[in-house]
């Protein structure tokens, strides 16, 4: 029954998802009521200095701040590198909407005295118009919202498997850490550090994602799934092993030592890829097969898609196909979370070799045939103009009619060449058909067919045996 299936670790597992997500939306709330600047600041990330750069007015209220402004002091107390100073917590009376707060910022090398008007953040964002950013936050919230139903909807459904509860934590967890990653961009942060009730929270919550949350979450997913490793029932510890490893790396997180958090993040994904490539290898059983056909290609699609938000970083792109690339990157956790999903409910499980196989089909084809048309455009144009001494749009008539004709040889010859390399016994199995339709069209012995007919259906199905009965075709009378 479903009470039964709903057991301790299910409850617990429920109870500490709903716990982290309403502390993270408490510390979203609390932090959206705090007046604001109006400007994007960030720390200095000078280690013999202190204080914030500030960067763009958000929010277009004049305040006397301008781009690169070094902030290093607020109503006289200077902002060292100690963020919990008493000193600091003592202006949060002066800290409200429409009051004038002093600013002793760095410009140009020559220490500037301002006073800076103080905003109700949503009084003024509401008469913006939504910018490309906006639509980004907007895309990533609907990425990480719809994770998040995923891996409810698989919980709730599947609530005494192990892997279903990883999938729950690993999604609430995202969507925690998306939140109080949504900090960053917000105006800020000097009023964090004014009033400790939001940057306690938040800084604890944040570190505790990346350290003994999603690593741990990552770890135990390659242990699980599909099924819980051998390896499990003689050494259990090895289960809670990731959030001794965490809580290392959170100690570290909280005395500023970042780099271990993001080694630890990486070490724990890579080690999930090899946990499941692990399980592919080592599961017989079809459906096992078929959920890590699932859980591994989801997985690997939806980091690849995740790290496209980096491409901009090496390449030189415009801004608008950089947002599409941020854009796209939050929809990776979907891709991993669907994945799983059908995995674990195991619904439709063995399309997935349908789908591999016609993408890598039409893939491959379509980069042919995309080869094939500008390169012969491109020597096309080069003829016609050395003849007539300009382009014509023959070149793209022509490289057209070229592809539309070998659009089916093409076809023939990519899919033959995928199933010989990667899906060979369903081309062994084609083969074996195709022989065997040659030599019945030839062949009237009975005896001779019934022995090839079986090699058939052994080649092509495998089945564990094989009999064939021939009906006697007497006449009764």
């Amino acid at each position: 029954s479903a009470n039964k299936r709903f057991e301790r670790g299910a409850s617990l597992t429920l109870a500490f998802v709903i716990l982290l997500l309403l502390a993270s939306i408490a510390a979203l709330v609390y932090h959206f009521t705090l007046p604001v600047d109006g400007w994007i600041s960030v720390e200095s990330d000078d280690p013999n200095s202190f204080g914030y750069i500030y960067g763009q007015n958000v929010l277009g209220v004049p305040s006397g701040l301008q781009a690169g402004d070094h902030l290093i002091a607020v109503e006289g107390i200077s902002l060292d590198r100690n963020e919990l100073d008493p000193a600091l917590f003592s202006l949060s009376s002066l800290w409200q909407a429409g009051n004038r707060i002093q600013y002793s910022v760095i410009r140009q090398g020559q220490q500037v005295e301002l006073m800076v008007p103080l905003v109700n953040y949503w009084q003024e964002r509401k008469n913006l118009p939504m910018d490309a950013n906006t639509t980004n936050n907007l895309v990533g919230i609907a990425g990480v919202l719809i994770f998040l139903a995923m891996g409810f909807f698989t919980f709730f459904k599947r609530p005494e498997n192990m892997a279903a509860r990883a999938i729950l934590v690993l999604s609430a967890t995202w969507l925690s850490a998306f939140i109080l990653s949504g900090f960053s961009v917000l105006p800020g942060p000097i009023q964090d550090r004014i009033f400790p009730g939001s940057i306690i929270p938040e800084f604890l919550l944040f570190s505790a994602a990346f350290t003994v949350l999603i690593p741990p979450a990552f770890f135990r997913l390659g242990l699980v799934f599909p099924h819980p490793k051998p390896i499990l029932q003689r050494y259990p510890w090895i289960e809670y092993l990731p959030y001794g490893i965490g809580g290392i790396g959170m100690v570290a997180f909280l005395n500023r030592i970042y780099l271990f958090g993001f080694i630890w993040m990486a070490i724990s994904v890579l080690v999930t890829i090899l946990l499941l490539v692990h399980n592919a290898i080592t599961m017989r059983d079809a459906v096992s097969r078929a959920q890590m056909s699932w859980g591994l290609g989801g997985m690997l699609l939806g980091l690849a898609v995740f790290f496209t938000t980096y491409i901009p970083v090496f390449l030189p792109v415009s801004p608008a196909v950089e947002a599409f690339f941020n854009g796209l990157s939050a929809l990776s956790f979907n891709i991993l979370g669907l994945a799983l999903t059908i995995a674990i409910l195991r619904y439709h499980l063995f399309d997935i070799e349908v789908f591999v196989r016609r993408t890598l089909q039409y893939g491959v084809l379509t980069f042919l045939l995309g080869l094939v048309y500008f390169g012969g455009v491109t020597l096309l144009q080069r003829v016609f103009t050395a003849i007539t001494g300009q382009q014509s749009p023959l070149a793209v008539v022509l490289s057209t009619l070229v592809v539309a004709a070998l659009f089916g040889a093409f076809r023939r010859w990519v899919q033959a060449f995928i199933d010989r390399r990667f899906y060979r016994q369903k081309y062994n199995a084609d083969q074996a058909v195709a022989s065997f339709s040659t030599t019945a069209s030839r062949e009237v012995e009975v005896d001779v067919l019934a022995v090839q007919l079986a090699a058939v259906v052994k080649k092509s199905l495998q089945p564990e045996s094989v009999s064939l009965w021939i009906r006697n075709q007497e006449t009764k009378r």
